[in-house]
């Protein structure tokens, strides 16, 4: 069964050279919005916007996770990710950010 989020993504730091990668691996990951930059007070910050699915148990930390985790691969190397999901069936909703701690111990377990 599936269940029906209102889904934002927030990237900060991220090389925007990189912008075009990102995106696609967002669509690859059921986010199909294209990320928007917002370039105020000269700090870089792309958002993206969706309504989509979570899927057969799929939680809404391992979807964060997923995301997060396919956008610093877009980016090649850390930067902030920020998801909110909205819950429609179910309201309020959960911020879920991953820190440079979780992308280290993400990188070595890569490895």
């Amino acid at each position: 069964m599936s269940r029906a989020y209102q889904i934002q993504v927030e990237v900060r730091r991220a090389n925007l050279n990189r912008l075009a990668a990102i995106n696609e691996r967002c669509a690859a990951e059921r986010f199909v919005d294209e990320l928007t930059v917002d370039d105020g007070d000269n700090n870089s910050v792309m958002i993206g916007n969706a309504i989509g699915n979570l899927f057969a148990g799929e939680t809404e930390e391992e979807f964060a996770n997923e995301l997060t985790r396919a956008i610093w691969k877009a980016n090649g190397a850390f930067c902030d990710v920020t998801v909110r999901l909205l819950h429609l069936d179910d309201l309020p909703f959960n911020v879920i950010e991953l820190g440079e701690d979780d992308y280290a111990e993400w990188i070595k377990s890569a490895a």
